[in-house]
């Protein structure tokens, strides 16, 4: 999992910080679903990161 081309998680639209839609395509998400990394957010001392995902086959996904 790379963190490296995963945005903040106050830069994600509410959708893609749920889970459910993609992070490169933003189309909805089904149960084939990939993770990408970890969106970091703090709100003071509370920790608001999320894993977000994406489609297996977008062509923005990494392999490997």
């Amino acid at each position: 999992m790379s963190t490296a081309a995963v945005p903040t998680v106050w830069a994600l639209s509410r959708p893609v910080r749920d889970g459910l839609r993609c992070l490169h395509c933003f189309l909805p998400l089904d149960d084939e679903r990939v993770p990408v990394g970890i969106a970091r957010g703090y709100w003071g001392a509370h920790d608001l990161s999320v894993t977000v995902y994406a489609h297996p086959d977008c062509p923005s996904t990494p392999t490997g």
